[in-house]
């Protein structure tokens, strides 16, 4: 009996992994497609996506894709949750309707790099990590309630290390474009509350909360904007700056989520965050 029990559990596992590996293959392949058809069409920054006239069917069908790609793991993820309510016949996870946030981010972020980076290396390249990205993000999402405190707390550190991944790729790509403030600051107020609000994911704290966090944090990466596009710095320094900005936000809001900072959170994030700003600061001041 006991045997017969594991190898079910163990069927449902293997059938759970395939539902999140399947469509980050086939993301892959799709992001694989937009990175050739943005060399086709000789993508460079500078343009704003959807606003300017050059590659708007480009950065349409991006939008349809990035759409699709997370409605399809909300989709999984609901089928999951609801099925493991109906076993139990309660709520077994605080995780809220928000399956489709980080797969959307991902993918948005993906093809902003797309339209920097499309020579054949570049595409294979991130084609594959876009689909690492997604399975390894989503199973590692699933565990961040998981009964075994060891596994949740290696769940959460891997999905956290992805989540900064994302953010920066996504800043990095934005600064490196040079939109102008009316364009960037919007864009990264929407893309650091969202990825913020991904890093208390699990967290068994009421949603408006974590809502307002999210959003405040936001608000600070999108003034930073402002300031940085007056700044001597290329993409990527820029996009790391921003990073360290999202980095103290995230570590404010999950501290103030679950138990309220202490003098030792101010020393690690103040001082590591120091530190980095200066050596970003060196690097483009020397």
């Amino acid at each position: 009996m006991a045997t017969a029990s594991r190898e079910a559990t163990s069927s449902s596992q293997v059938q759970d992994y395939a539902k999140i590996v399947l469509p980050s293959v086939v993301a892959a392949i799709v992001t694989a497609v937009f990175g050739i058809w943005a060399r086709d069409l000789r993508l460079v920054p500078g343009y704003v996506p959807l606003y300017d006239v050059p590659g708007r069917p480009f950065w349409l069908a991006g939008f349809l894709f990035m759409v699709v790609t997370g409605f399809t793991f909300q989709l999984l993820v609901e089928r999951r949750i609801s099925a493991d309510e109906a076993a139990v016949g309660q709520s077994q996870t605080p995780l809220e309707r928000t399956a489709w946030m980080y797969p959307c981010m991902l993918i948005g972020c993906i093809l902003l790099l797309l339209d920097v980076y499309h020579r054949p290396p570049a595409i294979a390249a991130v084609a594959v990590l876009t689909g690492l990205a997604l399975s390894v993000g989503m199973l590692s999402r699933r565990s961040l309630t998981d009964i075994d405190p060891v596994r949740a707390q290696r769940g959460r550190g891997v999905f956290t290390a992805l989540v900064h991944a994302v953010a920066f790729i996504g800043l990095s790509m934005i600064y490196i474009n040079k939109m102008r403030s009316i364009f960037s600051a919007p864009l990264i107020l929407v893309l650091g509350a969202i990825l913020l609000l991904q890093i208390t994911e699990g967290e068994n704290v009421e949603p408006l909360r974590r809502y307002v966090y999210a959003l405040a944090g936001g608000f600070v990466l999108a003034e930073s904007t402002w300031l940085l596009n007056y700044w001597r710095a290329t993409g990527w320094i820029g996009g790391a700056t921003l990073l360290i900005f999202f980095y103290i936000m995230a570590g404010v809001t999950a501290i103030q989520i679950r138990r309220g900072a202490g003098r030792s959170d101010v020393y690690e994030y103040g001082i590591i965050g120091g530190i980095a700003f200066a050596i970003v600061a060196f690097a483009v001041l020397r």
